[in-house]
């Protein structure tokens, strides 16, 4: 992990020239499964050593500033590569995972690249994030790939122009053992430094008004 790990940081924080508007929300579906148990690694041990499945997912979690959160909520569930399908307790809850943001907003996940199931056979990930604090907020979304938008669902891609992950292929070495792909997907959240706060708001732990020149 901290290989990988370094790898992101090397490149810096986003800066707000890269950063780009607003993630938008999108639905949350009917396969979220809340307190699943997994965390880091998301797919079983032989998949992710399988170099035509195994990915690294990773990204920035960033207020309306394009700062990073440090210690926001990143919850990812996805249907697997090659069941293509969720899983459900009581079966172990794989291709589901929960981390908290490190340094500049950064999460990353080891796992697999998701599959497509006949009801919806769009290639996806699921994201729940949540900014830390009593007064965070929680956004709702999807990561999708410009190369695998099906008939059909050209339009429904255009609206979501905000959702769509880079990905890189990575031959072998670190905690890809055989390879496979960084799929790297940043989420920008409409939150200030200090959570869900605009100008005008007092920030329970500071005794002046919160200041916000974005807007």
């Amino acid at each position: 992990m901290i290989f990988l790990l370094s790898l992101v940081l090397s490149a810096g924080p986003v800066t707000p020239q890269q950063c780009g508007p607003i993630t938008s929300k999108d639905f949350e579906g009917p396969f979220f499964v809340p307190e699943a148990d997994l965390e880091y690694e998301t797919a079983p041990a032989n998949e992710i050593a399988d170099s035509t499945q195994a990915v690294v997912l990773t990204g920035q979690v960033l207020d309306r500033n394009c700062q990073g959160i440090e210690g926001a909520t990143v919850e990812i569930w996805y249907a697997g590569f090659k069941t293509r399908d969720y899983t459900f307790r009581p079966e172990k809850l794989w291709y589901r995972g929960k981390a908290l943001t490190k340094q500049n907003g950064v999460f990353q996940f080891l796992g697999t690249f998701p599959g497509t199931y006949d009801e919806r056979p769009i290639t996806h990930y699921h994201f729940k994030v949540n900014s830390p604090g009593q007064n965070g907020k929680s956004l709702t979304t999807q990561a999708y790939f410009r190369d695998r938008i099906p008939a059909g669902y050209e339009n429904y891609a255009r609206t979501r122009g905000t959702q769509f992950a880079e990905v890189k292929e990575v031959g072998r070495g670190g905690v890809l053992v055989n390879g496979g792909r960084v799929v790297t997907f940043n989420i920008k959240m409409d939150v200030g430094q200090f959570g869900i706060f605009r100008v005008g708001d007092r920030h329970p732990d500071c005794s002046s008004l919160v200041s916000d020149n974005s807007r």
